[in-house]
């Protein structure tokens, strides 16, 4: 009878932790990337988050108008201008919409 291994899951949590690529960590627990990939998360939402919102909360600092804010947040981050704006929303420092006339 063949049986499998168990994944060292506390292993990789911890070899994660430590900021190792998904290729490293695999390597060095002994499973495959996909096995970490399923354990870790594909992405790791919550340093996306933070680091969007320091994005913005440096882009928001510049003295420069409205429209070089939105030019600066792609280049800055990839991402469309619609992120940039959720993330303001987010952070509370989304700037008042003018009042239709």
């Amino acid at each position: 009878m063949v049986t499998r291994d168990v994944t060292p899951v506390e292993e990789i949590r911890l070899l994660w932790a430590k900021g190792l690529s998904l290729a490293e960590i695999a390597r060095q627990a002994s499973a495959t990337s996909p096995i970490v990939r399923r354990i870790v998360g594909k992405l790791d939402r919550t340093s996306q988050r933070q680091r969007r919102e320091k994005v913005t909360r440096r882009i928001c600092a510049l003295s420069v108008p409205w429209s070089d804010q939105v030019a600066a947040w792609p280049a800055e981050t990839g991402r469309c201008g619609v992120t940039h704006w959720k993330v303001l929303g987010r952070i509370g420092l989304r700037p008042p919409r003018n009042p239709r006339r």
